[in-house]
């Protein structure tokens, strides 16, 4: 997995060493119950970032929260820091682990608006039958087949996902009595 040596400042383009934002962070930061906050005030500061991230400011920037913690305890930053149980506001370093861009797609939640209830699961009008499909290495698409119910295709779905996406996986959960 690759490691970030250096941070680029969105307001200023300056590329900061991830060192230099690491000390800042073990500086003007304390681990208090679990949580990230910062020392001058013992309050915490933290701000919604539009995408529902917590976000804190490092260095004279906003930095995402959940990379902050990650720097607090380890040495580098990497591609991506992904939230294991997908919960935005659960910054615990129990709850992060390092990730590539394609890990981190592999553990979001399923698309609102799409056909089926389940991840993965899509309704093929022509045949007539649910259609499980699970994407893989540079977003390709594997067909796991059309099943004649959507409960059969969620579980072919749930078997690839285990297979192709490992500890990413984002299984879905099948409802009891179907």
């Amino acid at each position: 997995m690759e490691q970030m040596k250096t941070w680029k400042n969105p307001q200023t383009g300056r590329l900061v060493p991830i060192d230099e934002i690491r000390e800042y962070v073990r500086l003007k930061f304390k681990y208090e119950n679990d949580e990230l906050v910062r020392i001058r005030n013992g309050r915490k500061e933290h701000n919604k970032h539009t995408k529902g991230y917590r976000v804190v400011t490092l260095c004279g920037c906003k930095v995402l929260l959940h990379h902050a913690v990650w720097l607090f305890h380890n040495e580098y930053l990497p591609e991506e820091v992904d939230h294991g149980d997908r919960n935005r506001d659960n910054n615990r370093i129990g709850n992060l682990r390092a990730s590539t861009r394609s890990q981190n797609k592999r553990n979001k939640t399923k698309s609102v608006g799409k056909s089926s209830k389940y991840r993965g699961v899509s309704w093929a009008t022509r045949r007539s039958k649910w259609v499980a499909e699970i994407r893989i290495d540079d977003n390709k698409r594997k067909y796991l087949g059309a099943h004649d119910s959507e409960t059969a295709a969620a579980l072919a779905y749930n078997a690839a996902a285990i297979i192709y996406h490992g500890e990413f996986a984002h299984l879905n959960k099948i409802e009891e009595g179907i």
